[in-house]
């Protein structure tokens, strides 16, 4: 008899290793294998780099209509005071991570059309840093229009961050942002610390103690306007990968991150993916990769490991579900930001491979 369990486990371990369905008395587990991995990994890297980045162009669903409308990808007067469509940062950061050499076409197509100025907001100085890292220009001396300017220094001495009308999901960008890069220190009269942010970050966690309380499950998770009832895995895992990156030995932080990661195992949709109202979405999903991937331990729970009884695929899975055979994202209202999210954390999975680095860990 304890050789056929042995058997048996042993049995598991290799389908799991190999991609595929694991059967036991509970529901059965399906993960991605490394083929699949790699075959949908390669589409959307394809896709990123020759439809969206090399034809300037980004593809949006009308929320209302339905409709698919064409776009540029980078374009001044399509988006005034960015220059780039949502979500551009993850486009290049995630085409960065899959070994895509930016050309000079490529580099002259950002500086052109980018927007930065001391009017950004803290989200736009984020994602510029982010941005532009990945293609390879320096966010603390960038020329533009005839000047140079520190993003990290005017991201630093921006007042806004620490602000009751800054969401948690733009403070959490600029926590990746200051973090991405070992180099970058606060300067003098910066109006904020990593630390004091990192703290604030972790006290906005949403905390719910009453059991028969319908919002329950979303104890331990983070919302965009920090209501219990809005609570969302996009937010909660964004905000993970941020304290995550903060390297905080504060007590509170690291308790909120142990509470944020259980929230997600409570969270997951039966079919391994996360999303609003039970349906999951490639975008939820890559959030939530790209969260798990920072901890060495919740890093197997990406596809090897199950986050809780219910799930029967792995949320790598469930993401790779979404992957059309163009390499597009099915269901994203827009490509940009679906495909870049998706690339990222595909990169952060690194077809199983941990990594001490995060995927916005430039230097």
């Amino acid at each position: 008899m304890l050789k056929s369990i042995k058997y048996s486990a042993a049995v598991a371990a290799v389908a799991l290793l190999l991609g595929g369905t694991v059967s036991a008395s509970a529901a059965s587990f399906t993960t991605a294998s490394k083929t699949e991995q790699k075959d949908q990994t390669e589409k959307v890297f394809t896709y990123a780099k020759n439809d969206l980045l090399k034809k300037n162009q980004d593809l949006a669903k009308d929320m209302d209509s339905g409709k698919t409308t064409k776009a540029k990808l980078f374009d001044k007067k399509a988006y005034p005071g960015v220059g780039a469509s949502d979500g551009y940062q993850d486009l290049l950061a995630g085409l960065k991570r899959q070994g895509y050499k930016f050309t000079d076409h490529d580099k002259q197509l950002v500086k052109k059309n980018l927007i930065v100025s001391k009017k950004s907001t803290p989200k736009q100085l984020a994602n510029a840093i982010i941005g532009l890292q990945a293609v390879g220009f320096n966010p603390k001396a960038y020329k533009t229009n005839g000047e140079k300017l520190n993003l990290v220094k005017m991201l630093y001495q921006n007042k806004k961050v620490l602000n009751k009308k800054t969401t948690t999901n733009e403070q959490a960008q600029v926590l990746v942002a200051l973090k991405s890069n070992k180099k970058f220190k606060a300067p003098k009269k910066a109006k904020f610390t990593v630390k004091k942010l990192s703290n604030k970050l972790a006290k906005k966690q949403i905390k719910v103690t009453n059991h028969k309380s319908k919002n329950y499950k979303n104890d331990g998770g983070w919302a965009y306007n920090d209501d219990a009832a809005s609570v969302d895995a996009d937010t909660t895992a964004m905000t993970l990968n941020a304290l995550e990156m903060s390297k905080s030995k504060n007590k509170t932080v690291k308790k909120a991150i142990t509470k944020g990661r259980h929230y997600l195992k409570v969270n997951v949709n039966k079919d391994g993916g996360f999303g609003m109202d039970g349906k999951s979405n490639a975008n939820s999903n890559a959030e939530v990769i790209t969260a798990l991937s920072m901890n060495k331990k919740s890093f197997k729970k990406i596809n090897q490991v199950k986050l809780n009884d219910k799930q029967e695929n792995s949320t790598l899975k469930n993401t790779l579900s979404f992957v059309k055979e163009d390499g597009s994202i099915k269901d994203a209202y827009d490509q940009t930001m679906g495909v870049g999210q998706v690339l990222v954390a595909l990169s952060a999975y690194h077809n199983g491979k941990y990594a001490n680095n995060g995927v916005y860990q430039f230097k």
